[in-house]
């Protein structure tokens, strides 16, 4: 992806302001501010598409990184697996969540929960974590899963969720994780209305907009499927949608409008910056720094890449 600098979004958006006014970007503070988080984001989505990653593809690794994993998995032609991890890292939060995710899917250090053995056991899991439970107690979600829960016999719990999408990718993909997303994405003319299909179409337990969204980029960005986000899917959105609200309107709270949305794409373009870019931006500058929640939503690049 190409690198625009953060003179030249600020020039680009000074040109857009011209004839589109965006209330909460007319202070020049709030310009730089955002400019700053747009650039960052940029940098990160740009270190994220090399993938490229320090650590271990080994869960039982203290240096475990999924994402490592989930590449080195899909090079070797385990593509099924690939997806499955990043499913795993998805719900429990990214890899902000690394050593949960190395914990669980390592099997708490004695083997490993395959997709293979998923996909012919699927009820082994919630009597493996229900016999398991100080150890359950360790497994920890990160910041915008944190309403999730582990607990085996809750209908929302991760057992339940494995479960679901089991039954997702047998529904679409014969049982394979790789071929239910292939499938559904395929059909399409274009990566971003492959995308906007498969999110659609996606109906999985406790899997909402930033699951859905997460997930998708980040098969996207690794280049596992082909596939890209068409828009910042803000109407479901929370901290992205504040920010559009913000920057739109000049208030803290509000409706996203389909004209909402056109305005956030319309920019978008203007800059040419990717909507991954674009959506983790507008959730980071509305936040005042010196305000920012402990368990404040994080947009989909600072969730991937910290």
């Amino acid at each position: 992806m190409a690198y625009i600098s953060g003179p030249a979004l600020m020039a680009r958006l000074l040109e857009y302001q011209e004839t589109h006014p965006l209330p909460g970007l007319n202070i020049h503070e709030s310009r730089e501010r955002f400019v700053e988080k747009l650039v960052h984001s940029e940098l990160k989505l740009r270190a994220l598409s090399m993938r490229k990653f320090n650590g271990s593809a080994n869960p039982h690794k203290k240096d475990f990184h999924p994402l490592k994993a989930i590449v080195d998995l899909f090079e070797k032609g385990q593509r099924d697996e690939a997806v499955w991890l990043a499913f795993l890292t998805t719900h429990f939060g990214g890899p902000d969540a690394r050593k949960t995710v190395g914990f669980f899917y390592g099997k708490f250090g004695n083997g490993r929960w395959d997709w293979a053995t998923v996909r012919k056991n699927p009820d082994e899991i919630r009597l493996w974590m229900t016999s398991h439970p100080k150890k359950v107690k360790r497994l920890r979600f990160s910041n915008h899963r944190k309403y999730e829960t582990n607990n085996p016999n809750n209908p929302v719990g991760t057992a339940a969720v494995i479960y679901s999408f089991r039954e997702w990718v047998n529904r679409n993909g014969r049982g394979l994780p790789y071929e239910a997303l292939r499938s559904v994405a395929k059909s399409s003319k274009s990566p971003e209305r492959g995308f906007d299909r498969t999110f659609l179409k996606l109906d999985i337990t406790r899997f909402g907009r930033t699951a859905k969204f997460d997930f998708l980029c980040l098969l996207g960005n690794l280049k596992i499927l082909d596939v890209s986000p068409p828009h910042c899917y803000l109407a479901e959105a929370t901290g992205p949608k504040s920010g559009a609200v913000l920057m739109v309107t000049g208030k803290k709270s509000g409706r996203v409008t389909p004209e909402f949305e056109a305005t956030v794409q319309e920019l978008q373009n203007h800059l040419g910056v990717p909507v991954e870019v674009m959506e983790d931006a507008l959730c980071g500058w509305q936040k005042r720094p010196k305000s920012v929640p402990k368990f404040a939503e994080k947009g989909y690049i600072t969730t991937t890449c910290g």
